[in-house]
């Protein structure tokens, strides 16, 4: 994983109009954003399988090298990086196509690891430097921009409140899909282990009831709050197919926000908590293609999150607030099939603060990237969406 120049991103222009100008063609293209609240660990979804610092760092958490084929582990995919083999029926069947890439090394220049005013930074997209407008959202602004080019935007966020990424974009349409369950009782856990004894599930739905026994109440209650209502990954899959229809058939810009991610405790390694919830967001996603059709090759899905965690393990076998974290970027359309973005070695002196993965790709140039490229923007349009943003060495999407 040698340091290198910044690569393309993107998707093949022949695969939509998304290059016709909007006096002669309306875009057609679908925009979803997937936020993972709560920071996850990302360093166990792109484990850096090449890196000695790494299992050094991690002892009971690193996520081991693997053959494709063999149980669960990290399944090697490019350049010393080995993806979660959580994702191995999902995502990595996505990548080996070319309709999935990576950003690692990725985040916004703000080092305060709080949850709330982080997320508040990634859905406002406004410089850093300058006070903030709280009334003027990325998807906000873009809605704008679009609702000026004469283009459709038809936004919605799939969210249980009007999330903060949409302020200012006028009337947006607000579609609460979160259904949470009870908390279990000791008695309806018990039923549910024992449904499950002697089968190949067994295990797993054990680990993860002795997880939620085991998890100090305080480290619960941050989880909770770090999701900011959002709906697990469980419940993500649940709606999945609700969310790409509406998409296919109404949305062209989405929004939802999955919660369950700030893993200070009892993380797992190649199983356990965090491999479980890995796999079940990669399942609600998988409902796109199959639910979006030949639509699938319009739309991009981008799946981001506050920050990153410490590198290291801590000693209740999680891991804690960080920095630099990995964007993915999806979709029928996508030029993927890379890790993309400015890199470095795993090593302990490159780490920021002894503690993290530093940030060497913006944030704002990935969705400034992301957004110009897909909608043909001009300059102005581009100030309008992300002012003060420098886009001279972002990626290109070819």
């Amino acid at each position: 994983m040698k340091r290198r120049d910044l690569l393309g991103l993107g998707f093949l222009a022949a695969s939509s109009n998304v290059m016709a100008k909007v006096a002669q063609v309306p875009t057609d293209n679908k925009l979803l954003f997937v936020f993972l609240r709560g920071g996850y660990d990302s360093a166990n979804l792109l484990v850096p399988i090449d890196s000695e610092f790494y299992y050094e760092s991690r002892p009971t958490i690193g996520i081991k090298k693997i053959a494709e084929t063999d149980g669960d582990g990290a399944v090697p995919i490019a350049d010393g990086w080995g993806l979660n083999s959580a994702l191995r029926e999902t995502i990595l069947e996505w990548y080996k196509k070319g309709e999935a890439a990576f950003v690692p090394f990725a985040g916004i220049e703000e080092y305060s690891r709080s949850h709330f005013k982080t997320q508040d930074l990634l859905e406002l997209a406004q410089p850093v430097d300058r006070p903030m407008n709280y009334q003027s959202g990325l998807f906000g602004r873009l809605v704008d921009v679009l609702t000026s080019d004469r283009r459709r935007a038809r936004p919605a966020a799939f969210t249980r409140q009007p999330p903060v990424i949409f302020r200012g974009g006028g009337n947006i349409v607000n579609i609460d899909l979160n259904r949470r369950p009870s908390k279990l009782s000791e008695s309806q856990i018990s039923i549910i282990e024992k449904m499950y004894e002697g089968t190949e599930l067994g295990g797993s739905v054990g680990v993860g009831f002795e997880a939620m026994k085991a998890t100090p109440a305080d480290a619960e209650r941050e989880m909770k709050a770090a999701s900011r209502n959002a709906m697990l990954p469980s419940g993500f899959k649940g709606v999945a197919e609700t969310v790409a229809k509406l998409m296919r058939d109404q949305y062209s810009l989405g929004f939802i926000d999955v919660g369950g991610w700030d893993t200070h405790v009892r993380q797992g390694g190649s199983r356990g908590y965090l491999h479980d919830r890995f796999r079940e967001l990669g399942e609600g996603l998988s409902a796109f293609p199959k639910t979006l059709g030949d639509t699938w090759k319009k739309c991009i899905i981008l799946v981001v999150s506050e920050f990153g965690r410490t590198f290291r393990e801590n000693g209740n076998g999680g891991t804690d607030h960080g920095s630099g974290t990995t964007y993915w970027i999806l979709g029928g359309g996508v030029n993927g099939g890379k890790i993309l973005g400015q890199q470095s070695d795993v090593k302990r002196e490159n780490l920021h603060m002894d503690r993290e993965f530093k940030i060497l790709n913006s944030y704002a140039q990935f969705v400034g990237t992301v957004c110009n490229q897909m909608f043909d923007f001009s300059s102005s349009d581009m100030a309008k969406l992300l002012a003060g943003a420098n886009f001279e060495k972002s990626y290109r999407i070819i």
